[in-house]
């Protein structure tokens, strides 16, 4: 771990104070969400944390870091946060990210890590009461903020400093789940990573009992929560594994990839249905010693100056212990249905006809229609579909950080809900005029274990005479 760098004494104090509230008025600047400085020779994600050109400012001198913490816990805004994180429309990082995040770590110098974290989590959870509430919480804001672009230059960095991670927001299963782990060991609880090799979720324990969070595969605050209302463990889940599959999966990576990234899953055309990830024993036959239990021997009580790593890279900081309580089992990897193409779309009197392209991966049983006289308030950055269809495209406005929620709601349909077995739908018996359309897949396996939402198509806005 590196020194502190020194802050350059001056003989006069009229300077020296002057030049002490010069440097805070940097980092307010510069820590602040709406900082626009930037080196020539890059571009940084848009809204976020920008060092300044040339050599770096530190952020505290070293007989007062308590004052950076400060400044940066003032200047720290999450719901900004969140909203940079889900501007998928953003401009895309140019430059080298070495250097950028050399740069990242010589501006938040002097800013304590664990201070940080700890005002982050009482900042969600002010008020709740319930565990599983600050839980809802906490997983939802660490959905939000993760964006697993694998075409992100920073996903080749081993970076697991959470204030690097607020500022880049470039973050798989690992950084993520170690990011939760990290935001409640700050506030006192235990925690450990459960390691899937392909896969990791995190586990915090309170109310006598563990309990996962999965920051990677879904979004929108969207966890397994039993009967009783309690979050599972990993074990426990992996003895109702179905439930894991009723959740729409990498939602978020379907409207990523229209905007020209990845995605979560990197460029993957199709994602499986989740179980398989976590409980599969033909995968685990393969890949032998995981699952695995991965918790930090020692949480630090501050951390003003760490290394990229924060403590998770390194093996003899960590203790491994096999995860023999999580049942694995014969489970097939089930391919879950995609957004449907549309191919053609017509009204006449009364009705609407839209016909759908096949699914070339998945086992598509059947299509849900919604109508309705409101638009659903989200839709992707191209059209999925052919181009007559395109057409009657009804939202082509992009997107923005608002519509995140919106992606998980069911899309409204008080016109009307129809369901068809046929890949060409009808829907009859409307009044005239201006309606909302969106077309979403189903599959009989996901109807069997209950599963509500899946990818929908563009909304297409069509007029009925």
């Amino acid at each position: 771990m590196e020194a502190i760098e020194q802050m350059v004494r001056v003989n006069s104090r009229v300077k020296a104070r002057r030049r002490w509230v010069g440097i805070l008025a940097l980092l307010v600047i510069v820590v602040g969400c709406g900082g626009s400085a930037a080196s020539s020779s890059q571009a940084a994600p848009s809204g976020r944390l920008v060092p300044t050109s040339g050599s770096a400012t530190p952020a505290a001198s070293a007989t007062s870091p308590d004052a950076a913490t400060a400044v940066y816990l003032a200047a720290l805004n999450l719901d900004q946060l969140l909203a940079q994180s889900a501007s998928y429309e953003a401009p895309r990082f140019s430059g080298d990210p070495t250097t950028y995040v050399d740069q990242l770590r010589e501006t938040l110098r002097g800013v304590d890590r664990v201070a940080v974290l700890r005002a982050v989590f009482d900042r969600l959870t002010a008020g709740l009461q319930s565990e599983t509430e600050k839980e809802h919480v906490v997983l939802g804001f660490v959905q939000k903020l993760s964006v697993h672009d694998f075409s992100s230059p920073f996903m080749s960095i081993p970076i697991f400093d959470p204030l690097i991670l607020f500022q880049i927001a470039a973050m798989d299963c690992q950084r993520a789940s170690r990011l939760i782990v990290d935001l409640y060991a700050s506030a006192g609880y235990q925690g450990r990573v459960v390691d899937f090799y392909g896969h990791a979720v995190a586990e915090i324990s309170y109310d006598g009992g563990w309990h996962y969070a999965d920051a990677d595969m879904f979004g929108g605050g969207d966890v397994v929560t039993f009967a009783d209302g309690h979050i599972p463990s990993v074990a426990e889940l992996s003895r109702q594994y179905q439930l894991l599959d009723r959740l729409p999966v990498y939602l978020e990576n379907v409207v990523q990839a229209t905007y020209g990234s990845t995605g979560k899953n990197g460029a993957a055309a199709t994602w499986t249905y989740p179980s398989s990830a976590y409980f599969s024993a033909q995968y685990f036959a393969n890949n032998p010693g995981y699952p695995v239990y991965l918790t930090r021997k020692v949480f630090p009580a501050t951390a003003t100056d760490p290394t990229l790593d924060f403590g998770w890279t390194d093996p003899n900081q960590l203790e491994r212990t096999p995860a023999s309580d999580i049942v694995l089992r014969d489970i097939s990897s089930r391919v879950s249905p995609n957004a449907p193409s549309i191919d053609a779309v017509s009204t006449t009197a009364g009705t609407i006809h839209i016909s759908v392209a096949a699914d070339p991966a998945a086992t598509v049983s059947g299509y849900r229609v919604f109508v309705s006289s409101t638009s659903r308030g989200w839709d992707y950055g191209e059209f999925l579909g052919s181009t007559a269809a395109k057409s009657a495209w009804a939202t082509q406005s992009g997107w923005t950080a608002a519509m995140y929620g919106r992606l998980f709601q069911i899309p409204p349909s008080d016109v009307s809900r129809v369901d068809s077995s046929s890949p060409d739908i009808t829907v009859s018996g409307l009044r005239p005029g201006t309606y909302y359309v969106s077309v979403m897949p189903r599959d009989s396996y996901g109807d069997s274990v209950g599963r509500l939402l899946y990818p929908s198509s563009n909304e297409l806005q069509l007029t009925v005479p």
